[in-house]
């Protein structure tokens, strides 16, 4: 599944800003991932795994390759539900492009030095050195995104010698993602992962935009579905696999390790899931307030002290930290069985924590941060056109008042409920237009029944929307003078016949 999920967010991403945040995208994807790899393995080998080995012998045996190769595994973010709640809140597309960017690349930088580092954890592997990881996790960069480039340009040409051809162009699409990720990781013992996401990069740079808008629209519903049913696919494994080793893994460890038992075993896992969490978000934190200064340097001016403190927080984990969880779960080489099970059950506790406290505060993070903050010309526009909509829709109510069978309505009420909804607060007081609508506002609560006012220094280019707008609230007014008007006169059948009438020929109209 991981080329499906690859592919795909690589070539959802929003190019224009991918290319300008690009500098910050490598700072996060890679900078931070090695850091923090190297900090979390010191901080497993001398803080967690000492004291939950107190309770759980067999973590005794845990060496700095383990911890190398669980850092590696946390290395990895999920932005799915980050992205989703910054679009519906309107927040900067530049920092969304920087989650999605930062998370699109540490898959595959996580990924290799996680390769890297679970060949030295496992037995009767011989151990490598130091300067060939660093050798072999250059090979896999630079030979993946090759394969990805190769991948991409071939996979963009054809695109764009197909013409309206929607079932062709989605098949190759699927074809070179996997393709791009076998011929790198299986043919020349690189990096798949970057070989896929350098091939959707392209796609998404080059041909996207050679993409017809209807074969597009077919295109992308496809890739939506395969990557939700990988998405379920995963976890659905991930958590019943997960579930089965927690449970009964334990008792075969057990049976090695005399001095310990069940509750043992799981209170040492509990104590690591809370120390693991919070020292993640702290480590992240420290990174990023010593990269800021420089990031703010070269002119990223998104970048700002709360834009910063959203990225630390934002870091969720999700597939591919438990895809690779589980590639540990099932190697017998790592040994003992204890370590196993400690690293695949931690990370899965980690994913679980970020899905279940940071998701549902990430809402109230944006706005805590103000990442989502109108500039003042799109606050004037806005105030201009509700005022625009207000005179339009006091106009259609004076038109109303004219009609025979609404005239026991009490348009009073009605006003107030269209400055309701307009929510015209006290914000354009100083405004003479305001003003005016306010003493329009104020005739029609007094004295019902005067000529209308027309304020024909609104722009045009307000009026068809406004127009539109009027015929909406006619509409919708009709109904509540039904609810709202005079109760001995609309309570009548004839009133309410009058009225069902009237509204029927204004949506008709409308339509």
């Amino acid at each position: 599944v991981l080329p499906i999920l690859l592919f795909d967010a690589a070539m959802r991403i929003n190019w224009f800003h991918f290319r300008r945040s690009f500098v910050p995208i490598l700072i996060f994807a890679f900078a931070i991932v090695v850091l923090n790899t190297g900090l979390t393995a010191a901080f497993m080998q001398y803080g967690v795994v000492k004291l939950a080995g107190l309770l759980f012998t067999e973590l005794n045996y845990w060496n700095w390759w383990h911890g190398l190769t669980f850092g590696a595994i946390l290395g990895s973010t999920d932005p799915v539900a980050v992205v989703s709640a910054m679009q519906e809140s309107s927040a900067p597309h530049a920092l969304s492009t920087v989650i999605e960017g930062e998370s699109l690349f540490n898959d595959a930088s996580a990924y290799i030095l996680f390769q890297s580092f679970l060949n030295n954890a496992m037995v009767d592997v011989p151990n490598v050195s130091v300067g060939h990881i660093i050798g072999n996790c250059l090979y896999n960069a630079a030979v993946g995104t090759l394969v990805g480039l190769i991948s991409g340009y071939i996979l963009v040409f054809i695109i764009k010698s197909l013409r309206e051809q929607k079932t062709l162009e989605t098949a190759f699409t699927v074809i070179f993602a996997y393709l791009s990720f076998y011929i790198s990781q299986r043919t020349l013992m690189a990096s798949g992962p970057v070989a896929v996401t350098v091939c959707g990069l392209f796609m998404s740079g080059s041909g996207l935009a050679a993409v017809s808008p209807r074969v597009r629209s077919h295109l992308l519903s496809f890739w939506d579905i395969i990557t939700f049913i990988a998405n379920t696919l995963i976890f659905f494994y991930s958590g019943s696999l997960l579930f089965a080793i927690f449970m009964f893994d334990s008792n075969a460890i057990n049976e090695k390790d005399k001095e310990s038992d069940n509750v043992h075993v799981w209170a040492a896992v509990a104590i690591g899931w809370p120390l693991i969490y919070i020292t993640q978000f702290i480590f992240r934190g420290m990174w990023i307030a010593l990269f800021y200064p420089f990031m703010h340097w070269l002119g990223h001016k998104e970048m700002t002290l709360g834009a910063a403190v959203f990225l630390n927080f934002s870091a969720l984990r999700g597939g591919i930290n438990l895809v690779m969880a589980l590639m540990v779960a099932i190697s017998s080489k790592v040994q003992p069985d204890g370590v196993r099970y400690a690293i695949t059950v931690w990370v899965a506790g980690f994913v679980l924590l970020t899905q279940l406290i940071n998701v549902p505060l990430i809402p109230l993070l944006i706005k805590t941060t103000k990442l989502v903050m109108a500039s003042s010309i799109h606050v004037r526009m806005y105030e201009k056109a509700k005022r625009a909509l207000h005179v339009f829709t006091l106009d259609a109510i004076r038109q109303l008042e004219k009609d025979p069978s609404l005239h026991s309505a009490d348009m009073s009420k009605i006003v107030k409920v269209v400055e309701t909804i307009l929510e015209l607060g006290s914000t354009s007081h100083e405004s003479e237009r305001y003003m005016k609508l306010r003493a329009l506002s104020k005739k029609y609560h007094a004295e019902p029944g005067k000529d209308k006012l027309v304020d024909s220094q609104f722009p045009i280019a307000f009026s068809e929307g406004a127009i539109q707008t009027k015929k909406d609230m006619e509409g919708r007014l009709c109904w509540y003078f039904y609810e709202e008007g005079s109760p001995e006169n609309t309570e009548t059948p004839l009133t309410r016949n009058a009225i069902t009438r009237r509204s029927y020929e204004l949506s008709r109209d409308h339509t």
